[in-house]
């Protein structure tokens, strides 16, 4: 079963993106706050918290620390919202499966309607950029015909080009985490939810998000960094084609930015060299999930590209 800090309803406190909530909610204040906010950067490094404390901030004002920016999971608002029955509040994600045509029809007839206590209402589109296009154009009608009160939070985590009609009907937000900053929240989050590391995040640039994720599954799976190069690629690709689960995949892109990062620094002379390779097996790697290969062959095809430049 997933450790609850995996399901991003439960993040409890806002790390780095303080300024910008505050800003976003200077605008709520003045009656200011655009109806369709794109959040856009990558997986992992907050929008869905960041939308989760404005949301605590405009409907648990009482419950919501600002001080400490902190959420208050307790609360009667943050129960229901995490149990999707909170009235004002319609997450449709593309990792929860609910974005289908007939998904995005419904939310048209339900904003035809006024909530019951006269509040706002907030839709959340998460991972907008992997809805398919019939529901994209669904969702472009509804922002193109607003209805009062309502207010639309599109997360971007850039994993595909998005719709430049989508875009071009919200106002966009690019958040961003630095360096020092992703390694301070990685860290604490080891420090707060007693993580055991299965993986290194001070050589690479993977975000807090997708640390949690790749080191509950790696531990799960027993897949260890300090293992043969090629072990590793074809136990993720089995656990691909077994669980149909893209994160696998992820992972072994992972593994391989990591791994030839190294050999990299180790061997400066042959940079342009160790690069190419890995440019060649993460080619690979993303022509396996986008063309649905054989996987036997694509790790076949990494095997001999590793070993004949090896």
């Amino acid at each position: 079963m997933k450790e609850d800090y995996l399901d991003p309803c439960n993040s409890t406190y806002l790390i780095e993106h303080e300024k910008l909530l505050n800003d976003l909610i200077k605008l709520y204040e003045n009656k200011k706050l655009p109806n369709a906010l794109l959040f856009s950067g990558y997986k992992g490094i907050g929008k869905f918290t960041l939308s989760l404390h404005l949301l605590n901030y405009i409907f648990d004002k009482e419950n919501y620390n600002f001080e400490k920016f902190i959420i208050n999971q307790n609360s009667k608002f943050s129960i229901q919202l995490k149990d999707n029955i909170f009235e004002n509040i319609i997450l449709i994600s593309s990792e929860k499966k609910n974005n289908k045509i007939d998904n995005i029809r419904e939310l048209k007839s339900i904003l035809s309607k006024t909530t019951l206590n006269k509040k706002p209402r907030f839709i959340i589109l998460d991972e907008i950029e992997l809805f398919n296009n019939n529901s994209l154009n669904s969702i472009l009608k509804v922002l193109e015909e607003p209805t009062d009160n309502t207010y639309f939070i599109l997360i971007n985590n850039c994993q595909k080009k998005l719709l430049e009609t989508i875009k071009s009907r919200c106002v966009e937000f690019n958040v961003y985490i630095n360096p020092k900053s992703r390694e301070n929240v990685i860290e604490k989050f080891i420090k707060d939810y007693e993580i055991v590391p299965s993986l290194k995040y001070q050589d690479s640039n993977i975000t807090p998000g997708d640390y949690l994720v790749f080191n509950s599954i790696c531990s799960v799976h027993d897949i260890n960094f300090n293992s043969d190069y090629l072990s590793n690629i074809d136990k993720c690709l089995k656990l691909y084609k077994k669980n149909k689960d893209i994160t696998f995949v992820k992972i072994a892109l992972y593994i391989t930015d990591t791994h030839f990062f190294l050999l990299a620094s180790k061997s400066l002379k042959n940079f342009y060299l160790i690069n190419n390779l890995k440019n060649r097996i993460i080619k690979t790697l993303n022509d396996f999930t986008n063309y649905n290969l054989n996987p036997n062959s694509v790790f076949n095809t990494i095997s001999n590209q590793f070993n004949y430049e090896k």
